[in-house]
């Protein structure tokens, strides 16, 4: 009898240890969603609001939830809405987790980036010199808003990107300002700069591909609370046993016959959307609503991340010239003249204040973008600061931009390029040549960059090799 006890003391004990591991690993792989749908924007002529995009937002978080995250639902914010949401969010979340970020409504893509507009954006269709950057300050850059959380998942002691962020955009590019007849599009789609922006660990999906207009709706009798793509999606995304990518694939098949059902004004022919994605996930298939039957899911795997700010490496023996680099230098703006602009120790609303900016401060350098905040410095003070404070300075020196190399790290100018067999090779080419004084090797493109004059150190890239050959090294 003691020992049937015993056994089961032991049964109990082991069985409260696994639930207890269990319950540990739920909260360090946290599956959070935010959702946001703007269908009236106050500033706006009434040919611009919609009418689906508050329901997708809802929706979408009606199937998350299901698929056991939680969710946070923004029906038509404001500009500040969104960003203390975003950064409040932002603070809950750590390596392992995975972020859904979903949103529906209006957008832009001024020179290549990608704005999602929220509900007090301005009205900018009379146009001006000034409307990119009215633009620019009154929403909320996807990249940007990317790049917080993936700022948040990476592991600072070991500098992996741990975890998974899905972004998913209602919306496409073409400015809906611009346009003269009323319609039932949307503006934003899938922006080819994207692509260029650190976006390890992202799987980001678009209701419409590139120079594409997303459907609100078929038409005002449309009887479908939901847009034309999230309609096909959600059935899709909860799907059992199917792959995120998928999914995405078998909805693009029905959103394209659904989308040519309208037929476009302005042409006269059937309106043609594609959806799109780009899996820049480094693991296998992403299942939301569970793995196939018979098969275990692959956890993402965790990947180096590239430097997120400047490391200067040692300056002893380094012939860095005198002037500095040609970076470009920030000013503070849209700050009142009674107020400041506080700079913080870590990149949220939360962190200590480490000092203040004036209304009026510039010549900022802005050391690292990884989200909405950016990582500052301005004489001796350095720390973050929102970025929607914070417009370039006029003026550029003119200089080569940025490159990155290993070991040291380089900006340059007058720079010359040209392939060779080696490192050695290259070498060679610079003592050859009268006004080469330093060069960078890249391995895996064989390229060999010769440079005139060193300007500043930057950071480090594993894939190049750097040498200083002044002439009196040899």
């Amino acid at each position: 009898m003691r020992a049937s006890v015993r056994v089961a003391s032991v049964i109990a004990g082991i069985l409260f240890a696994l639930l207890c591991t269990a319950a540990d690993d739920a909260v360090a792989q946290k599956r959070v969603a935010l959702l946001v749908g703007v269908d009236r924007y106050s500033k706006l002529e009434p040919r611009f609001q919609l009418q689906k995009a508050v329901n997708d937002a809802q929706a979408t978080a009606a199937v998350l939830r299901k698929l056991g995250f939680s969710t946070q639902v923004l029906a038509n914010p404001d500009l500040s809405q969104m960003i203390e949401t975003i950064e409040a969010l932002a603070q809950t979340v750590g390596p392992g987790d995975t972020v859904f970020l979903f949103f529906s409504g209006h957008g832009l893509s001024p020179e290549g980036s990608n704005l999602l507009l929220p509900s007090d954006f301005p009205d900018i269709g009379r146009g001006g010199p000034g409307m990119r950057e009215i633009a620019r300050r009154g929403a909320i850059a996807e990249a940007a808003v990317v790049g917080q959380f993936r700022e948040r998942l990476t592991d600072k002691n070991t500098g992996q990107f741990n975890g998974l962020v899905i972004a998913v955009i209602d919306a496409c590019r073409n400015n809906p300002f611009a346009r003269t007849n009323a319609d039932f599009r949307r503006a934003i789609g899938v922006a080819p700069t994207f692509r260029h922006q650190p976006s390890v660990g992202v799987f980001s999906i678009y209701s419409a591909g590139a120079d594409q207009l997303a459907l609100d709706r078929l038409s005002d009798s449309d009887a479908s609370p939901t847009s034309v793509f999230t309609r096909v999606f959600l059935p899709e995304l909860a799907r059992p046993g199917v792959a995120l990518s998928e999914a995405v694939v078998s909805a693009r098949v029905q959103v394209v016959k659904l989308a040519a059902t309208y037929t476009d004004p302005e042409t006269g022919r059937p309106h043609f959307q594609t959806p799109a994605f780009y899996d820049q996930t480094q693991g296998g298939p992403i299942y939301l609503a569970g793995t196939p039957a018979g098969t275990a899911p692959v956890a993402q795997r965790p990947v180096a991340e590239p430097p997120a700010e400047i490391r200067v490496p040692s300056k002893a023996n380094l012939p860095v010239t005198a002037g500095g680099g040609a970076s470009p230098r920030y000013r503070v703006v849209d700050v009142r003249r009674d107020d400041v602009l506080n700079v913080r120790a870590e990149g949220h609303a939360g962190a200590p204040i480490v000092g203040r900016l004036a209304p009026n401060a510039s010549n900022i350098v802005v050391v690292a973008k990884p989200g909405l905040w950016w990582r500052i410095r301005s004489g001796n003070l350095e720390g973050w600061a929102l970025s929607r404070f914070l417009q370039e300075m006029a003026g550029k020196t003119g200089q080569a931009a940025p490159q990155t190399h290993d070991g040291y790290a380089y900006q340059f100018s007058n720079e010359t390029a040209r392939t060779v067999a080696d490192a050695d090779a290259c070498a060679r080419a610079c003592r050859t040549s009268p006004n080469c004084n330093a060069l960078t090797y890249f391995k895996s493109r064989r390229l060999c960059r010769l440079m005139t004059r060193v300007d500043a150190l930057l950071e480090a890239n594993p894939d190049a090799v750097s040498i200083f050959m002044a002439k009196n090294i040899q």
